[in-house]
């Protein structure tokens, strides 16, 4: 444990008390512990939630490796991070890959500063060169967009009930993307209903879809306390299909302009792509690409982690690689040996996970695509006796369950500090 978190089952005896450490000797305490909403490692650190710690012990475990093998580049990454907060993201996006990937029979070395077409070359004994530029695509702004109209929405939501006196949750299906004035427009529509109850359809315009739904639990509620849960499901602009296919492209056209065009040298993208990116979609374009005459990239690694629930509902950080590559790579990547790539912690498959919304009340499921955008958040405050075991697990992702014992005439809140308040993925 430090500074009050658990590192139990992560690695092997001490690894994870190293990876941490190692954290904080790159970046300080002064800076994890600054307040930013800018600073995606301090964000993280602050929390003390099961999922904060593993992302840290996957990054401490990259960090650990490149520090062996690639010191000086990442003092100067380090560095970088801290000064420059807008390029911190495809930072750690370039540390993460240089933690999990190597060629037994060639180094990963890594490119000058400020070198504008790669950022890392795999040099072979016979002279042939891969040239691999790593690029991040995080969360768009339509995408973010509609989280703060949910949490929003969300917070109305809760002020309706503690007004009602009632603990109750909504969903919301949208045949269309959701906008600003959308939200709003849901919002007016809770705010005017006068009674709230179980099976109320509200339908504040046409084609959204308003339904008052029980909470899946069977205890009784907390009567100082509210709970709720919020499930918002729609489709995503079409901008937000589009920005993924433009992204390779762009991606794929600079690694071009600015590599050496004879046949000793190979183009490689690793692209690390947001949780709501759908490979689908993506593919025939990745495939053009590699495919080409012009061989804008001889192969593309698309990675995408995301933290997903197994059928008993276990958690877990799930690594899904996709590759696109032509003959050519093929038959020249003989020449370095197998590339391995060593995933501190997780499962990894060719398959993206699963996007299902499922009712907890009559099991029904609904299988949704990675690009549709979905909210889910709630809390349920359960009372049981004391001594009696009280859940305060997750019963579904962004649900969060507290148990709450009557004691010596008040209420006292009984919640596991190892719940995620968030259960989007900063750093990895």
């Amino acid at each position: 444990m430090i500074d009050g978190r658990l590192l139990d089952n992560l690695g092997a005896d001490g690894e994870a008390l190293v990876a941490v450490q190692t954290i904080i000797s790159l970046f300080g305490e002064p800076y994890l512990k600054a307040k930013a909403d800018n600073k995606p490692l301090s964000l993280l650190w602050q929390r003390l939630d099961r999922l904060a710690t593993v992302e840290l012990y996957i990054f401490g475990t990259c960090l650990r490796k490149v520090q062996e093998h690639n010191e000086v580049w990442l003092k100067q990454a380090v560095r970088e991070i801290k000064n420059n907060p807008t390029k911190a993201k495809g930072l750690f996006t370039e540390i993460i890959y240089l933690g999990m990937f190597s060629a037994p029979r060639a180094p990963v070395v890594p490119a000058l500063k400020n070198n504008p077409g790669f950022d890392f070359s795999i040099t072979s004994d016979s002279g042939r060169t891969q040239y691999i530029s790593i690029k991040n695509i995080d969360i768009s702004e339509q995408q973010a967009a509609f989280q703060r109209g949910c949490r929003k929405l969300r917070a109305k939501w809760i002020e309706k009930l503690k007004i009602t006196k009632s603990s109750l949750g909504i969903r919301v299906a949208s045949r269309n993307s959701l906008s600003h004035e959308d939200f709003e427009t849901i919002i007016k529509a809770i705010q005017n209903q006068k009674t709230i109850y179980t099976g109320l359809h509200l339908i504040p315009k046409d084609g959204i879809d308003v339904f008052v739904v029980n909470l899946p639990t069977s205890r009784r509620f907390s009567p100082v306390h509210t709970s709720d849960s919020v499930v918002v499901y729609c489709p995503p602009p079409n901008s937000e299909i589009e920005r993924y296919t433009s992204r390779v492209r762009k991606a794929s056209d600079n690694l071009y302009q600015k590599t050496k065009h004879d046949n000793s040298g190979l183009r490689v993208l690793f692209m690390r792509m947001h949780v709501n990116a759908d490979y689908s979609i993506i593919e025939e374009q990745a495939r053009k690409i590699v495919n080409s005459p012009r061989r804008e990239a001889d192969c593309i690694v698309f990675y995408q982690p995301s933290y997903a629930r197994t059928q008993d509902n276990s958690s877990i950080i799930h690594h899904c690689f996709k590759i696109e590559s032509n003959a050519e790579f093929a038959r020249a990547s003989t020449q370095y040996g197998v590339i391995k790539c060593e995933i501190p912690l997780g499962s990894a498959s060719t398959e993206q996970s699963i996007n299902q919304i499922q009712d907890l009340v009559n099991g029904s499921i609904l299988q949704v695509q990675p690009s549709d955008y979905l909210y889910q958040q709630g809390d349920i405050y359960a009372i049981g006796d004391v001594g009696e075991h009280i859940s305060i697990n997750s019963p579904a992702p962004g649900l969060r369950e507290h148990g709450v014992c009557y004691i010596n005439g008040s209420y006292v809140e009984v919640t596991s500090k190892l719940a995620p308040v968030t259960e989007e993925l900063i750093l990895i």
